[in-house]
C-alpha cells in the first residue's frame, strides 16, 4: 500500500478567465480520452498519461475529461498502484521526471467518491517556475464561483488564488478544483488557457522533500460537490467534526460586544463596563432566557503606543484586561458573571514589548512560546472561545517563505487546544477556512461583515456553504433580537446565535422562537446553504429570488425529513418564487408550510408552486417548512413556537408506519409544547409519556394543533387518523 504524505498550504491574487480548452463533452475538445502508454481506472475515473508526458483524467458522471502536460517526457511510469487511505479504496497512476529539478508525482482515482488527488514530491531543491497539475483541457462551463478577501467572500466574477474554484453549467453538473494541503502557501491560478495549481509565486524555491497535492472533484449536483471536496479534505486531514452543541458557544444563545452592538467601546458610565455587562446578563435571566456566554471584543485589552483601551487602531500592547476597566483582572468578573468568556484578539502592536521577547513576522508572533503564554492566560481566567481577528492584513504574516503562515496558524491553534480553548476566525482569507481543516479546535468562523443585515445575507449564505463543507459553524455576526428576519437566518445557520441589544430592550417572543427556556437553540441539522438552481441564477445575475435551504433528518422509511426553505428578492429583483419539493430531495405527497402566512398546502414534490414572497421592513421574504405525507395521512409541521420546528433539541424521533410516532425534549421546568400540522381528517393523540390536550382541526385548512406536556423532561405521543 503507498499513502501519500499529508502537510499544509495557502496564497492568492485575482485573475480573468480567459479560456477554457474542453467543450463540456468530456473528450477534452476532441482530443482522444485515453493515451495508451500507461492508463488505470478507478469505479469512477479513468487515468491516462503518454509517454510524451501527457496525462488525461475522465469522469464517469459527468463525462468530463481533464488534461495536461508535464512538458518533458518522464522516465518511469507505474500502473500498479493500489491501495487503501482515510478516502477509501484507490488506483493511482505514479511517474518520474525532470524539470527544474528531479521530480515524483502521482495520480490518484478513488473508488467510492468522485475524487481525484494529485501530489507531486521535489527531490531535489527547485526553483518555483513550474506547477503540477496544469490543465490545459477541462470543461469548458459558462459559470464559476471563488472565494476572496476578507470574510473569504464570494465571487462570480473573480478569482481568488487561496481559494476553491468551482465550475459549474447551468444544469448544476459542477467540479471543484482546491489545494489539498500546504493552504497558507498556495496559489491557484488561470492564465493563456492553462489552469494551475502550485506554491504561491512569491516563493522562489522549493526545498528537497516537499510534497503538494491538489484535489478535483466532479460530480452532478453543485452542493454535492461541495460536500465531496469538503469531506474529503476533512478526511484527508483528520479533523473531527465538531457538532452543533460541542461547545456552549454553538449550543447556546451568547451576547456579543463586537462592533454593531450596543456595547461595542461602550458602557454605562454609573456602572463601568464591568457592571454594565453584569446587568446585561441580569436583564436577559429577568426575561427567562440564561446568557451561556459573554463575548469581549478589542475594547478589554490596552492597544497602541499609549497603552490604551479605547484606540481602535492599534494591536494589542499586551494581551492582558485592562487594568481602567477590570481593576481586579478577568478572573474575578468571569466568576460574578458566571458564565465563560470568547476573547477578541487583534496583532502585536509595534510599541508592544512582546516585538522584543519573542519571534515576529509582520505583525504576529510565530513564536510557540508566545501562544502557550497567551493560551495559559486565557485558560486560567475562563475563556472557552478564542477570536482571532484581522487575518487578512495585520494578521498575516510574511507570505515569501513556506514556514512562517503555517508557524502562526498552528502554533496558535496548538496552544489553545492545550489548555481546551477552542477557536473563532475573522476577517478570514481562504485558505484559513482551508487550513482549519487541520484543526479540531476551530470550531467557528465568521461569513459575513460587521453588524449582520440584510444586505449581508448572500455573503453569509454562500459563506455558510463554504464553512459547512470543511466542517466550521458558521457565525454571522451581532444582530438584535428585535431583528427577526436576522434572527430567523441565525438561527438556521445552525452555528452560532448572539445578540448586541441594550439593557432592557431584548425581544423575548422572537428569542423563544430560536430557543428552549434554558438558553438551547432549536436549530436544524446543517447550515443554510443556497439551492443549486440559485446558484446558477447568481452567476447570471438573474433577478429571480434568492432560495436556500436546510433540513432535520429523523432517517426511517418512508424517510422523515423536514425542509426549512428561506427565499428572499435580490436587490432590485420582484420576481414571485418557484419552488419545487423534490429538489429538496423530497419525494411522493409533502405538505408546504408558509412560516409568515400561518398556512400551507398539500401537493406532489414533483410538483412547482409559484408564490409571491411576503413583504417585511427590508424587502420580501418568505420562510417555508416542507414535511412529507406519511402512511399515517399525516404530516407534522413540529413545535409551534420555534423557528426550527422540527429540530432535534425539542423533537428527538419521527416515524410513520400508519401511525405518526413523536418523541419530545424538554428544558427542565419548560412548559407545554403545542405541536401542528396536517391531517386530511380530525386525528387522534395519545401519550405514552408525558400528556397531552385535546386536538383542534380545522375542516377548512385541515390544520390540527395538540399540545404536550413533559414527563422528567420527556414526552412521547402517536398520531393516527380517527
Amino acid at each position: 500500500m503507498r499513502i501519500l504524505h499529508k502537510m499544509t498550504m495557502g496564497m492568492a491574487t485575482a485573475f480573468s478567465l480567459t479560456a477554457c480548452v474542453d467543450d463540456g463533452s468530456g473528450t477534452g475538445g476532441g482530443a482522444s480520452a485515453s493515451l495508451a502508454d500507461g492508463q488505470v481506472e478507478s469505479a469512477l475515473t479513468t487515468i491516462s498519461m503518454s509517454s510524451r508526458g501527457e496525462y488525461l483524467v475522465t469522469f464517469r458522471r459527468p463525462g468530463w475529461t481533464f488534461g495536461g502536460s508535464l512538458g518533458v517526457r518522464p522516465f518511469r511510469i507505474d500502473t500498479g498502484i493500489k491501495g487503501i487511505d482515510s478516502l477509501g479504496s484507490y488506483t493511482e497512476l505514479g511517474f518520474s521526471y525532470a524539470e527544474h529539478g528531479l521530480k515524483s508525482a502521482s495520480i490518484r482515482a478513488y473508488d467510492d467518491v468522485p475524487v481525484v488527488l494529485f501530489n507531486v514530491e521535489y527531490r531535489t531543491e527547485s526553483p518555483n517556475e513550474t506547477s503540477f497539475p496544469r490543465l490545459t483541457k477541462f470543461p469548458n462551463l459558462p459559470n464559476h464561483l471563488s472565494y476572496n478577501g476578507k470574510f473569504s467572500r464570494h465571487s462570480f466574477t473573480e478569482f481568488g488564488a487561496d481559494s476553491p474554484w468551482v465550475f459549474f453549467d447551468d444544469d448544476a453538473n459542477a467540479f471543484v478544483l482546491s489545494a489539498a494541503n500546504h493552504f497558507m502557501n498556495a496559489s491557484t491560478q488561470l492564465s493563456g488557457g492553462s489552469l494551475t495549481a502550485g506554491v504561491d509565486p512569491t516563493v522562489t524555491t522549493i526545498p528537497s522533500g516537499f510534497s503538494f497535492q491538489t484535489i478535483l472533484v466532479a460530480q452532478p449536483g453543485i452542493n454535492a460537490a461541495y460536500e465531496t471536496w469538503g469531506r474529503a479534505l476533512t478526511r484527508w486531514s483528520g479533523k473531527s467534526l465538531p457538532t452543533s452543541d460541542s461547545v456552549p458557544s454553538l449550543e447556546r444563545l451568547g451576547y456579543w460586544t463586537d462592533n454593531g452592538a450596543t456595547y461595542y467601546y461602550n458602557y454605562d458610565t454609573a456602572k463601568g463596563y464591568e457592571g454594565t455587562l453584569l446587568s446585561v446578563r441580569d436583564h436577559f435571566e429577568q426575561q427567562g432566557i440564561p446568557l451561556a456566554y459573554m463575548q469581549l471584543d478589542s475594547w478589554w485589552y490596552p492597544k497602541g503606543p499609549n497603552v490604551d483601551w479605547r484606540d481602535k487602531s492599534g494591536g494589542f500592547y499586551e494581551y492582558v484586561a485592562d487594568k481602567t476597566l477590570f481593576p481586579n483582572d478577568l478572573g474575578p468578573f468571569r466568576a460574578a458573571l458566571g458564565v465563560p468568556f470568547i476573547t477578541h484578539s487583534r496583532w502585536i502592536d509595534p510599541a508592544s514589548p512582546y516585538r522584543q521577547q519573542y519571534s515576529m513576522s509582520n505583525n504576529v508572533s510565530t513564536d510557540p512560546a508566545f501562544w502557550k503564554a497567551m493560551a495559559e492566560y486565557l485558560s486560567a481566567r475562563g475563556v472557552d472561545v478564542y477570536e482571532q481577528d484581522w487575518l487578512n492584513i495585520q494578521a498575516l504574516p510574511r507570505t515569501d517563505n513556506l514556514h512562517d503562515q503555517d508557524a502562526f496558524m498552528d502554533n496558535m491553534a496548538h496552544a489553545m487546544a492545550a489548555k481546551g480553548i477552542t477557536m473563532q476566525y475573522c476577517l478570514q482569507l481562504p485558505r484559513h477556512v482551508l487550513q482549519g481543516t487541520k484543526y479540531d479546535n476551530l470550531v467557528t468562523s465568521r461569513v459575513s461583515g460587521d453588524r449582520f443585515s440584510r444586505e449581508k445575507w448572500a455573503d453569509a449564505l454562500y459563506g455558510f456553504r463554504l464553512v459547512s463543507a470543511l466542517g466550521i459553524w458558521p457565525w454571522t455576526d451581532v444582530f438584535m433580537s428585535s431583528e427577526e428576519n436576522n434572527l430567523m437566518m441565525a438561527t438556521l445557520s445552525a452555528g452560532m446565535l448572539g445578540v448586541g441589544d441594550a439593557i432592557g430592550t431584548a425581544d423575548v417572543a422572537n428569542l423563544r422562537r430560536a430557543i428552549r427556556s434554558d438558553g438551547v437553540i432549536v436549530k436544524p441539522d446543517a447550515p443554510l446553504v443556497p439551492l443549486d438552481s440559485t446558484f446558477v441564477n447568481s452567476a447570471k445575475r438573474s433577478d429571480a429570488p434568492s432560495v436556500a435551504a436546510t433540513y432535520t433528518d429523523f432517517g426511517g422509511a418512508p424517510a422523515m425529513r423536514a425542509s426549512y426553505v428561506w427565499a428572499y428578492t435580490q436587490v432590485g429583483g420582484n420576481r414571485p418564487l418557484t419552488l419545487t419539493p423534490a429538489a429538496l430531495g423530497h419525494t411522493g405527497s409533502v405538505f408546504v408550510y408558509n412560516w409568515f402566512r400561518g398556512k400551507g398546502q398539500v401537493q406532489d414534490a414533483s410538483a412547482a408552486f409559484t408564490e409571491d414572497l411576503s413583504f417585511s421592513g427590508d424587502g420580501p421574504r418568505s420562510y417555508y417548512i416542507v414535511v412529507p405525507v406519511g402512511p399515517s395521512g399525516i404530516a407534522l409541521v413540529g413545535d409551534a413556537g420555534k423557528y426550527v420546528s422540527l429540530g432535534k433539541k425539542r423533537v428527538t424521533r419521527v416515524s410513520d408506519d400508519g401511525v405518526l410516532a413523536v418523541d419530545l425534549v424538554f428544558a427542565p421546568g419548560e412548559g407545554p409544547v403545542t405541536l401542528r400540522g396536517y391531517a386530511p381528517a380530525p386525528p387522534t393523540a395519545v401519550a405514552s409519556v408525558g400528556a397531552v390536550g385535546p386536538v383542534t382541526w380545522d375542516a377548512a385548512s385541515k390544520s390540527f394543533s395538540v399540545t404536550v406536556s413533559q414527563a422528567d423532561g420527556t414526552a412521547s405521543l402517536a398520531l393516527r387518523q380517527r
